[in-house]
């Protein structure tokens, strides 16, 4: 599913100073930690990621510190460089799953949309669903206009798989989305590879900074795990994503879950119960179903529970 991996991009904006630079590491009993300690300003970046023998994600936890006597300027992104097809290039069945209803353009070669640091809405901007891989033409990179949601993520409806990242929105207000669109895969590979990056950092785009006091140092935790079998999601957490589209007084529901669990899902309709199934989930064996009838107004919910107790929730 990953073309060239996960990149960690700091102190400066787009790939940093550092990504090419040897790394130093220590391996953990359940995974490892990187760091580098940048020569321009002192900063120390590392990131620690561990893999959970009970779940089907890994987590990330970034850390920058100032060991230094003077306040530092600073940026901090991931990015990881995705296919998920089963060739290694993106499929026209890709979406992005990015819940925010406008993005800032960084760059691009479409002259029809808004040049850098322009807005236009989002999904749709001007009759095209930028949702859809198929409608990225040109090379372009947007931001989130913050994040939104604490996830952000895609999946290719052909090959009917995905990824989520799960994050502090709040902390690590950074997501970019950037494709390739009609380069030519010459710039970057001895064949014809092609991939998406999708990008999470601290500030909300690359012309953005913050600051790092002398001895002071930020660090958060995310979760980044596969999907499949669901036909896509609209919203997810470390637990479960969710997929939820209502048909007039039905709706198709469908959960996968990072862990195996014996749970219930309850579709909900204004914020009354709908329908409700005992089910055995597991990565790689999704729950979907169809519920209804549902008359009436409201919004659409679900909710996943384990024991009584809600694990994840979509709508009311």
């Amino acid at each position: 599913m990953a073309t060239g991996g996960m990149e960690w991009a700091f102190p400066t904006a787009e790939h940093g100073l550092n990504e090419y630079r040897p790394w130093q590491y220590e391996l953990l009993w359940n995974g490892v930690r990187v760091w580098h300690t940048d020569d321009r300003t002192g900063l120390t970046g590392e990131v620690t990621i561990y893999l959970d023998g009970g779940r089907s994600y890994f987590t990330l936890i970034p850390r920058i510190t100032n060991p230094t006597n003077e306040a530092q300027p600073y940026q901090f992104w991931a990015n990881a460089m995705l296919t998920l097809y089963d060739y290694n290039a993106p499929s026209p069945d890709l979406t992005f799953i990015l819940p925010d209803d406008a993005v800032t353009i960084h760059s691009t070669g479409d002259g029809s949309l808004p040049g850098p640091g322009g807005q236009m809405g989002w999904p749709v901007h001007n009759g095209r669903d930028f949702s859809h891989y198929s409608e990225w033409h040109q090379y372009m990179g947007v931001f989130a206009n913050p994040a939104q949601a604490d996830f952000v993520g895609a999946y290719d409806l052909g090959a009917d798989q995905g990824m989520v990242r799960v994050f502090p929105h709040a902390i690590a207000t950074g997501v970019k989305i950037f494709c390739l669109g009609d380069l030519p895969s010459e710039l970057w590979t001895d064949d014809s590879g092609r991939y998406f990056e999708l990008w999470g950092g601290l500030t909300p785009t690359f012309w953005d900074y913050r600051t790092l006091e002398p001895g002071a140092s930020v660090a958060w935790s995310e979760r980044w795990y596969p999907v499949s079998g669901i036909g896509g999601y609209n919203w997810a957490n470390e637990e479960a994503a969710i997929r939820l589209v209502p048909s007039g007084e039905r709706a198709e529901v469908a959960v996968a879950t990072t862990r195996s669990l014996n749970g219930t899902v309850v579709l909900r309709r204004g914020g009354v119960e709908v329908q409700r199934w005992e089910a055995f989930i597991t990565p790689g064996q999704p729950f979907r179903a169809t519920g209804g009838p549902a008359p009436g107004g409201g919004d659409w919910g679900v909710q996943v529970l384990e024991g009584g107790a809600v694990i994840a929730q979509m709508g009311p």
